[in-house]
């Protein structure tokens, strides 16, 4: 599977196969040890079905238009810039039109650089990184914009984007996620990392590390595991962004039980995919009828 994250932001494929912890060498007794799911609950109170939604999004990369990370299609933007400039502003009517216009030109330059770093990058790990599934993609321009406004305080222009580029590295399990993460560390300049796969966030599980290749654009690459990668594709097509109404009314009525099912899943394949045994959670009937079990 190759589904990345999550939201209105839109992505490009560039698909040429298809401040917690700092230092990798404080990992492997973190992620043998036994890990409990974070803020499954509160008191005696299960954390809102909203709260996962916030939370997956906050961690996910933003999904194309069809909810996935990657889809046919080149690196050039599918409408003109004007087109692009009049549905920002209309999105977010804070925004003065002549800094969407500048945003949007930059954004185009940032996007041409990204293309070329994004392929480069997969191509180098699909050549040295064996048994895992490499995916890629390059955000869109109107999602750049965007992401400014709906951000301002952590970024002022696009050129101050993270994740204009960003690829997914796709491992069996755990050792293969962390023999990933050391290549990336020993070729790569990382310079920020964030491990939710030793501490989850609200059952997301993934590490990041924003790499700074020297091209003048920063790119995130995202390790994790197949198992986490089904968990985040079920999250984001049933409770995040449901595909209908009767699905979106289920999840908000039964929100204690899909949430207890979805953290009991997260801390089951974390198990898994690091060699332990462990007993499945049951799949309530309610829920395998509606929405599918994992």
């Amino acid at each position: 599977m190759t589904e990345f994250e999550i939201g209105d932001d839109e992505y490009t494929e560039v698909n040429t196969s298809y401040d917690q912890d700092k230092e990798i060498g404080s990992i492997p007794s973190a992620y043998f040890a036994h890990s409990q799911p974070m803020n499954a609950k509160n008191g005696d109170n299960f954390m809102s079905i909203q709260r996962l939604g916030e939370e997956f999004m906050e961690d996910e990369h933003p999904r194309d238009r069809d909810g996935k990370f990657s889809t046919k299609g080149g690196g050039g933007s599918s409408v003109d810039h004007d087109t692009i400039s009049k549905k920002v502003t209309n999105k977010y009517p804070q925004l003065d039109k002549q800094f969407v216009d500048e945003q949007v030109q930059e954004s185009v330059g940032l996007r041409e650089k990204a293309t070329v770093s994004n392929k480069e990058m997969q191509d180098n790990l699909n050549k040295n990184l064996g048994g895992v599934i490499i995916s890629g993609r390059v955000k869109q321009i109107d999602s750049m914009v965007g992401k400014i406004a709906r951000k301002p305080e952590l970024y002022a222009t696009v050129g101050d984007l993270n994740d204009i580029s960003g690829v997914r590295v796709m491992a069996d399990d755990l050792d293969g996620v962390f023999k990933s993460l050391a290549y990336i560390k020993d070729n790569y300049n990382v310079v920020e990392e964030k491990n939710n796969i030793d501490v989850d966030r609200d059952g997301y599980r993934s590490y990041h590390a924003i790499i700074d290749d020297g091209s003048g654009i920063l790119s995130e690459i995202q390790i994790r595991t197949k198992n986490e990668d089904i968990w985040a594709n079920y999250v984001h097509d049933r409770i995040y962004k449901p595909s209908n109404k009767k699905l979106k009314n289920y999840v908000s009525k039964n929100k204690e039980m899909v949430t207890s099912y979805v953290l009991g899943m997260s801390e089951y394949f974390h198990n898994i995919d690091r060699g332990d045994t462990d007993e499945k959670p049951d799949c309530p009937e309610n829920i395998q009828v509606v929405m599918g079990c994992m």
